[in-house]
């Protein structure tokens, strides 16, 4: 039923090990009855102090398929492994996060309950940061959940999605859609989830057809923050760590940023009127 994709660059062992861990047969299977593959895809260099230590705890696991990315950057590293799979639903992974023990029963329980116009799912995420207050604790979030996921408003999933980030590390997409968009974008560093996401659901008025997406209201997972994260521009990021440009963090993130808009007029699809399309803008104004 599904492909499980974790890339890795320079995971350290500690999170790496309860990574796969929670993605093995033992755990996932527990809940989950059905089949599935994993692909680990790797550009940590071979020289690297931690090297042979993980490349043994993913060597632990039978169940695994190690491959050695070709190219660079999370998105071909995604892109290199989906294309290994055939199973009909791809799940993400960070090898920094982790799952818990009933996340793909949450994903394969979503999905039955979904129309064919679904393309994606995803889950919330535990997730502790230091308070600013006093460093030395921490305090719990819950990420990747959307308060107001109900309102939402079909033909706008591709406006809510850009101002409303999911993290990768819970998303399940469906194949075929997949590929039909042509994977993840390349050039994108960081934030290649989120233009992901919106053109697979579709732009209202540059697509032939506008899909879905859902969330489920379970949390499954957690969500890692530690200073070599790609979001802080870390060492496991083999982009930022090779780049001679030491302005590419801040141009990935004006990236990111100009795939923010709200809609207007223009945008309006030929099928909805221009009084349904105004009221249809002012409600998604409200929900933001």
């Amino acid at each position: 039923m599904f492909d499980v994709i974790v890339p890795i660059y320079k995971v350290k062992p500690t999170y790496l090990e309860r990574c796969l861990k929670t993605i093995s047969h033992d755990i996932q299977k527990t809940d989950f009855k059905g089949e599935y593959k994993i692909y680990i895809i790797d550009k940590t260099p071979l020289d690297w102090e931690y090297f042979e230590e993980c490349k043994a705890l993913i060597d632990s696991y039978d169940e695994i398929s190690y491959i050695r990315q070709s190219g660079e950057g999370v998105s071909q590293a995604r892109n290199q492994a989906v294309k290994l799979g055939s199973n009909p639903y791809i799940c993400f992974l960070d090898g920094d996060d982790y799952w818990y023990d009933s996340h793909l029963f949450e994903i394969s329980e979503g999905i039955k309950q979904a129309d064919k116009e679904t393309m994606i799912w995803w889950s919330a995420m535990d997730m502790h940061l230091k308070s600013v207050l006093d460093d030395t604790k921490k305090n719990h979030y819950v990420i990747n959940h959307i308060g107001d996921f109900d309102d939402w408003i079909e033909e706008f999933y591709y406006y809510y999605l850009t101002k409303t980030p999911i993290c990768t590390s819970t998303v399940c997409v469906r194949r075929s859609r997949f590929e039909e968009v042509g994977g993840f974008l390349e050039d994108y560093a960081i934030g290649e989830d989120i233009e992901m996401w919106s053109r697979m659901v579709g732009h209202p008025k540059l697509s032939n057809k506008t899909y879905k997406a859902k969330q489920l209201p379970v949390i499954t997972a957690y969500k890692t923050i530690h200073e070599d994260n790609t979001t802080e521009g870390g060492t496991q990021s083999f982009v930022f760590e090779n780049s001679k440009n030491d302005k590419l963090f801040e141009e990935q993130l004006q990236q990111i940023m100009e795939l923010y808009q709200l809609p207007s007029l223009d945008d309006k699809p030929e099928h909805i009127s221009k009084e349904e399309w105004v009221n249809i803008i002012d409600r998604y104004t409200k929900i933001l």
